[in-house]
C-alpha cells in the first residue's frame, strides 16, 4: 500500500477569488482541478467611527441645525420610529421639520467612512 500524505494548507488569508489547484506526487505525475472558489464570508459585525454631529434644536418645532464635523458630504436620513425613511437630504446645514407629523423619528447623518444616529422629537 502507497504511504498517503495529507497536506493542510491555510486559506484563511486569501483572497476571494478562483483560483487552480495543481497535486503534484513523488513521481511527478500531476492531476489537477479546474477551478475552486474561495469566498469571503465573514459573519459578525464592526464597529463604524462615530461622526461628530450636533444636532439642535431638540425637541425641533421647525428648523434643525446640524454641525458636522470633519466632513463636507453627507447624508441625512430623518425615519420613523417604524424606520421607513421619512426623507433625505445632502450636505445640509438646517433642514425644515415644520411639515411633518410631530412625534419621535431617527435621524442619521451618514459620510463614506462615519455614521450619527439620534433620537428627534419633532413638537407643534
Amino acid at each position: 500500500m502507497d504511504d498517503i500524505h495529507i497536506w493542510i494548507e491555510d486559506i484563511a488569508d486569501m483572497d476571494a477569488g478562483f483560483y487552480s489547484v495543481a497535486v503534484t506526487n513523488a513521481n511527478g505525475c500531476t492531476t489537477s482541478l479546474d477551478s475552486i472558489e474561495v469566498r469571503d464570508e465573514t459573519v459578525g459585525t464592526s464597529l463604524i467611527p462615530r461622526l461628530d454631529v450636533r444636532v439642535y434644536p431638540n425637541p425641533a418645532k421647525d428648523i434643525v441645525h446640524f454641525d458636522v464635523a470633519d466632513v463636507n458630504e453627507y447624508l441625512i436620513q430623518l425615519k420613523g420610529i417604524d424606520g421607513r425613511i421619512v426623507d433625505t437630504w445632502e450636505n445640509k446645514k438646517t433642514i425644515d421639520v415644520s411639515m411633518f407629523t410631530p412625534g419621535i423619528y431617527v435621524l442619521h447623518v451618514i459620510s463614506v467612512d462615519k455614521q450619527f444616529t439620534a433620537r428627534l422629537v419633532i413638537a407643534k
